[in-house]
């Protein structure tokens, strides 16, 4: 997602994931009234149960404090969450909180480098997310 919004392909997923019970958060590094404004422009706040945002915690990506802060809000377990993420600070963040992780690489970081940050799984579509998800 970038200034222009989401693309169908996400919002599809989206809703495909919310039909299926997966409880969704954010961890970015957008301030939070930044992204207030985005989801409600965007109309995708619904689908996110929490976003962890810079201000909110002591320390950021690539701790694993941000990732912690959403899972406990979630009130799950880490390895019962999946971090998904393009860039190197999402894997090592969400390897250290204990979620299982997902590399994206989208044009900055490649396949490569998402897996020496400790990417357990990559995908080059969103479209396959739902089948790592839902093994």
């Amino acid at each position: 997602m970038d200034e222009t919004g989401p693309g169908k392909d996400l919002v599809g997923l989206l809703e495909q994931l919310r039909q299926k019970g997966v409880i969704m958060g954010l961890v970015t590094f957008v301030r939070k009234t930044r992204l207030t404004r985005r989801l409600e422009t965007w109309k995708l706040g619904d689908y996110f149960r929490c976003a962890v945002t810079p201000e909110q915690v002591a320390e950021f990506k690539p701790s694993s404090q941000p990732y912690l802060k959403a899972i406990e809000a979630f009130h799950l377990k880490p390895r019962e969450c999946f971090v998904v993420g393009d860039e190197p600070v999402d894997m090592l963040g969400g390897k250290r909180a204990g979620a299982k992780t997902v590399g994206l690489p989208q044009g900055f970081y490649s396949r490569e480098e998402l897996e020496e940050a400790g990417a357990e799984s990559i995908i080059t579509s969103l479209d396959e997310l739902p089948s790592i998800l839902f093994k």
